[in-house]
């Protein structure tokens, strides 16, 4: 026979008054419940957005002659793979070439209608962001040099971007404000750190810098080549890798007559993700630095 274990006086006190026995449950303060709500801007923006992917998603397969479960499965096919290809590689860019090949594996090598390869993804695009929040912009890696004022154009032609090969990029919906206020990752902040030190100081170069000379700047930072057990960014040159496969910065072979090297570029992601904001901050640094600071002056009576 159970006997039912009766609740002291004080054990709802010691709950409510203990923070670690209150659990899941417990409700954030009012400033943290202020901070996290969407500004009427954001609000607007992130309608925009959803409006956005919502008319590129409101298209039919009807005309190519497959049925409404075919396209389904089409769908839900795309989805798996670029949910688990950024998954498994955060932040790199998918080309839109290995989507299709996804799409004609999920078919078993089927010929896809051209007006199915088009309509599939953006169909699946829009579940990303009416379901999941992420926003899978098609971007095309630009040839031209690139600067933090520009921004990547989503629908530029390809001849204009030097290249037919188009990608996926995906960012969450969140904004930026409101992520930064519940971080998954703790050892983002580091490595976001190092990549504005590393995209400043290309822009201070004209977009456009020698390896060794950014090494030189980094060092100064106590950051240095080939460091692998940096106490904060784990390995260096990873870091680096890491921008470079996710489009912040570009390696350029650089071949002089004094031999190969290397140089770094401004990436087209980089463009789109920061656009202005670094320039700003930059110009901030420069007027703090140049407004003289404020002398204490003491006047003594007589």
């Amino acid at each position: 026979m159970l006997a039912k274990k009766r609740k002291t006086p004080g054990s709802q006190s010691r709950m409510k008054n203990d923070p670690d026995a209150a659990g899941p449950s417990s409700q954030p303060s009012p400033s943290q419940e202020h901070t996290l709500r969407l500004t009427p801007t954001e609000a607007r923006t992130l309608a925009q957005k959803l409006k956005e992917a919502e008319l590129l998603g409101n298209r039919s397969c009807s005309r190519t002659h497959i049925s409404q479960q075919e396209e389904a499965n089409l769908v839900q096919a795309a989805l798996r793979f670029l949910l688990f290809r950024h998954a498994s590689r955060p932040g790199v860019p998918i080309p839109r070439s290995e989507l299709g090949a996804a799409l004609s594996a999920a078919r078993e090598g089927a010929h896809l209608h051209q007006s199915v390869s088009q309509i599939v993804p953006l169909k699946a695009r829009w579940l990303l962001a009416s379901r999941f929040g992420i926003l899978a912009r098609e971007v095309t890696r630009s040839t031209k040099p690139v600067t933090l004022q520009s921004q990547v154009e989503d629908d530029a032609p390809a001849s204009q971007a030097g290249t037919k090969q188009r990608y996926y990029v995906l960012e969450s919906l969140v904004p930026a404000r409101l992520a930064a206020a519940a971080p998954l990752d703790t050892g983002a902040g580091p490595r976001r750190a190092l990549l504005i030190a590393v995209l400043s100081i290309l822009h201070l170069a004209g977009g456009r810098v020698d390896q060794d000379e950014l090494w030189h700047h980094l060092a100064e930072l106590g950051v240095h080549k080939g460091d692998r057990h940096h106490p904060e960014l784990g390995s260096v040159d990873e870091c680096l890798e890491l921008f470079v496969a996710q489009w912040y910065i570009n390696v350029n072979k650089d071949r002089s007559g004094s031999g190969e090297g290397m140089t770094y570029s401004i990436g087209e992601h980089a463009a789109s993700a920061f656009s202005g904001a670094i320039p700003e901050f930059l110009q901030g640094l420069l007027q703090e630095e140049e407004e003289p600071e404020d002398d204490c002056i003491m006047i003594l009576d007589d």
